[in-house]
């Protein structure tokens, strides 16, 4: 590049680092009144914005090819990144930075988002294989597949992640632990507890319903089921990723079913590693391509992911017709032996094989080495056999082996990946593995080296597109896949002239070239190449407003919400209040009042100070408050509490109910810093007919030990379980640490049970100097002199906010009014306005008033938002400062151009 040309640039970056698109999630700011409306407005980022105030950024980018993920050109620019948000992007040449990375001659895109991840739960902490393709976010539970407990899931982030995570709740998953592995129809009742089970996977933070129909047992549901289930999303206005149920000689049919039920359920379609398989469908992929057309155009937004690989990996059961597998491995184990079947599966299997692969020479089986043409010729004594027969012989013999499918044409693939509402997606993940498919090490660069800069099949700026901004947009992310103020600061920065893929299938673990550095959450993860081994990954969770959403690239639109924020839901407590310190209690004795529960424990009250104390037991027990009864709605624990001889510390439980063997409860434990597995952690558990599963969990900021006293408070309110605890002395944390929608809540006793401490294990000794509680939505009493619980009511925002497109550029104001905490925030800087019709985000950095630094924030305006009876919301989110959601009780909103 010339000097001039660089030069030309670099000044249009600076031009238009003024309206990068920003994705947003609602963020109204605190605030003391509305701004006059002659004020000037903000435009763009402008060249300050560190959150330390001044022109010090954490991390400087200098110099690259800015490719901002919204498939706009490339521009030269800095990027700059304060407290793990992109601050600003333009000329920053008079600022400093603690740590500056050299990126000319390079490009600087967001990191790469998979929402198609079969990642690795052990691989995730490092992440290797992920960070240098430059991926940064992967969504796991593709297929239908994964656990229903969605919260625990997302736990696993208190344990280190090299990149985010977000999950998806499966279909799959749902119907198999709801009505199992048989061929039948779901009955009403089981239908309304998978469609709780859907309810409480997005509203623990799920990114969609993904289903992979293909797959038995989600391949015995029919249609009008599915449609009736994944309609439980309908409010959420999510999206159906489904591995449709044929990919070869049905795939028109396969490809139109999931779009009947994305409209019949509400919720947005998307083919999930879209392919037509087999020589007898090549071409297949102009009607399955135009059903996406067709329902784009109607009103349905109707998306897909592709892979850059014309192989597939799946295990040898993919030959095997689904009639054949049904009843699991014994039931085709006897068709198999079966003299008067065998002949009809051999033909079969053969014609199935043939839809997916040209033939048995284009199957490699990778345990044996060997084409399953390789097998067939050579492996037993009486070979040859049939294609058939070897497939049968290698599936009682080897199991489900896994195999590489060479099944489709570049013809197909190109109209597939071109199409505009197709996102790039590894069918991978994370992984550790050197037997798996290659487009785990390799899918992002190898679109980048093979098919951008090799084939010139698509543009840098559309293929960063469809890795970035468009995945983002699909599963309803508002705060990354773009460059732009305010945004999370994932980044990637590669040599667009040298990044390439290494990985082959016969030697897969070979990892990508040309991707240098990777920023995650605005901590280094890779640097020349290198993994720094920063944890720096997130657990994101999806919250109502975040949509799925067709991407906004360029437009008009302006957006305006003036008015007055209250929280949307206000109740009026009705229940009771009960505490106890066992001053009344005899010292030496069980306390008066309570019951033993499960089995019997070593209870006494002691003194100095007085106290309960469980001695240590065999097993699990409990003490139910016989005051308190059986509660069978809300109600709210709180207690001091010490502990030691275990490395949980406590628990503290409702719902309390069952025998010895079959103990049900939800409960709050910790675990102490020396625990294994999950140490220092809060935790949220269950015990359900005896089995136990955690549900949440939270690593503490603060140490948890034996002998040192603690704060704990638990609640239950509808099915929603919460927790905190904190060191005795210490300010009560404003928020909750561990929270979890329960689907299940009501199948504990009927979801009612009586409250009290209880504990799991022998050799543990826990010691409770107060003990209180509240029902029908009181507050349990703090100990006498403490101060009292912390409000978690607020009553109004002022929020005025204004913005428009012009010229590509954001220009506007947002203002926030708190009148609870007597603060103003107003904006500084805006990113890119983000439309969709009566929905709006957008965001950017601001200053709360009596501060010198800036902070990132985040706005969702939602006219229509039917999880709130269809009234207007809005959420504010400033970074490290204040979240509020709220209905707009008074005033106007507008959005225009969508």
């Amino acid at each position: 590049m010339s000097d001039d040309t660089n030069e030309r640039r670099f000044q249009l970056g600076r031009r238009r680092f003024l309206s990068l698109p920003v994705a947003g999630v609602a963020t109204a700011t605190l605030g003391s009144q509305a701004q006059a409306s002659g004020e000037a407005e903000q435009r763009g980022s402008g060249q300050g914005g560190s959150g330390r105030g001044g022109s010090g950024f954490d991390i400087i980018v200098r110099s690259g090819t800015v490719i901002d993920g919204s498939g706009t050109e490339g521009f030269v620019a800095d990027v700059g990144i304060t407290g793990g948000y992109i601050a600003a992007v333009g000329d920053l040449s008079g600022a400093s930075a603690d740590h500056e990375i050299d990126a000319t001659g390079r490009v600087v895109c967001p990191g790469f988002i998979d929402v198609h991840s079969h990642g690795s739960l052990a691989a995730l902490p490092v992440a290797e294989s992920s960070l240098t393709q430059g991926v940064t976010t992967e969504i796991l539970h593709p297929d239908g597949g994964g656990i229903v407990r969605i919260a625990e899931r997302l736990s696993i982030g208190e344990q280190g992640l090299g990149i985010n995570i977000g999950v998806y709740i499966g279909f799959n998953a749902v119907w198999s632990n709801v009505v199992g592995n048989e061929d039948r129809r779901a009955t009403e009742d089981e239908i309304e507890m998978m469609r709780q089970r859907v309810r409480s996977g997005l509203e623990n933070g799920a990114w969609g319903v993904s289903a992979g129909l293909y797959y038995t047992p989600a391949y015995f549901a029919q249609t009008d089921q599915v449609i009736e289930i994944s309609e439980a999303a309908r409010h959420w206005r999510t999206n159906f990723p489904n591995h449709i149920r044929s990919e070869n000689d049905e795939v028109i049919d396969a490809t139109e079913e999931t779009v009947v039920i994305g409209e019949g359920a509400g919720i947005a379609p998307v083919i999930t590693h879209m392919k037509v398989m087999g020589p007898g469908n090549w071409g297949k992929s102009e009607q399955t391509v135009g059903l996406l057309e067709e329902a784009n155009a109607r009103g349905t937004y109707a998306a897909a992911d592709v892979y850059p690989y014309l192989r597939s990996q799946t295990g040898i059961n993919a030959t095997i017709p689904q009639w054949i597998r049904d009843g699991g491995e014994a039931a085709m184990f006897e068709r198999f032996d079966d003299p008067g079947l065998r002949p009809r599966i051999e033909q079969e299997i053969e014609d199935l094989l043939h839809s997916r692969v040209p033939g048995p020479e284009d199957v490699w089986i990778r345990s044996l080495g060997q084409t399953l043409a390789q097998v067939a010729a050579d492996r037993w004594d009486d070979s040859p056999v049939s294609a058939g027969e070897a497939v049968m012989r290698v599936r009682q013999e080897e199991g489900n082996e896994s195999c590489i499918w060479t099944f489709g044409n570049d013809e197909d693939f190109a109209r597939i990946l071109l199409n505009p509402t197709t996102a790039i997606a590894s069918d991978g993940g994370t992984t550790t593995s050197a037997t798996t498919h290659s487009r785990a090490y390799g899918t992002f660069p190898r679109v980048l080296g093979y098919y951008v800069r090799e084939q010139g099949l698509l543009s840098l700026e559309e293929a960063i597109f469809k890795m970035t901004y468009l995945p983002a947009t699909m599963i309803g992310m508002v705060d990354r896949g773009l460059l732009a103020p305010g945004m999370a600061a994932d980044v990637t920065v590669f040599d667009p002239d040298t990044v390439i893929d290494r990985s082959t299938f016969e030697q897969p673990r070979q990892f990508s070239e040309g991707i240098e550095h990777v920023i995650v959450n605005g901590t280094v993860a890779l640097t020349a190449g290198t993994q720094t081994n920063a944890r720096a990954g997130r657990a994101l969770r999806r919250s109502a407003s975040m949509i799925t959403r067709p991407a906004t690239r360029s437009g008009a639109g302006r957006v305006a919400v003036n008015g007055r924020l209250v929280p949307a839901d206000q109740h009026q407590p009705d229940g009771e209040v009960f505490s106890t310190d066992f001053i009344g209690d005899t010292i030496g004795e069980a306390p008066s009042g309570w019951t033993e529960q499960w089995r019997t424990g070593d209870w006494t009250v002691v003194d100095g100070p007085r106290r309960l104390r469980m001695g240590s037991a065999l097993s699990r027990r409990a003490l139910t408050w016989d005051v308190v009864g059986d509660v069978d709605g809300d109600v709210e624990l709180y207690g001091r509490v010490r502990g030691n001889g275990h490395e949980t510390l406590f628990h503290l439980g409702a719902l309390v109910s069952g025998d010895a063997g079959d103990e049900n409860t939800y409960f709050l434990r910790a675990r102490l810093e020396s625990a294994s597995g999950t140490p220092n952690q809060l935790q949220i558990g269950r015990y359900q007919g005896g089995d136990y599963f955690t549900q949440d969990s939270k690593a503490m900021v603060f140490p948890v030990q034996e002998d040192t006293w603690y704060r704990v408070l638990f609640r239950r309110e509808g099915h929603w379980l919460r927790g905190k605890m904190w060191p005795d002395g210490d300010t009560e944390p404003a928020g909750w640490q561990v929270e979890v929608s329960a689907y299940d809540i009501d199948q504990l006793n009927g979801g009612r049970g009586a409250v009290g401490p209880s504990h799991c294990c022998s050799g543990a000794v826990t010691e409770w100097s107060f003990i209180s509680a509240g029902t029908g939505g009181e507050r349990a009493p703090r100990m006498p002199g403490d101060p009292p619980p912390v409000p978690e009511e607020w009553s109004a925002v002022q929020v005025s906010f204004n913005a428009r497109e012009r010229a590509g550029e954001t220009v506007g104001q947002l203002l926030v009014n708190d009148h609870d905490q007597d603060v103003t925030f107003r904006s500084a800087s805006l990113g890119k306005l983000q439309t969709a019709p009566g929905w709006a985000s957008v965001t950017g950095r601001g200053v709360v008033s009596g501060e010198d630094r800036e902070r990132a924030f985040l706005l969702i305006l939602d006219e229509q938002n039917p999880l709130a009876d269809g009234r207007t919301t809005v959420t504010v989110d400033i970074d490290g400062f204040e979240r509020r959601t709220g209905v707009l009780d008074s005033g106007t909103s507008r959005v225009e151009g969508a």
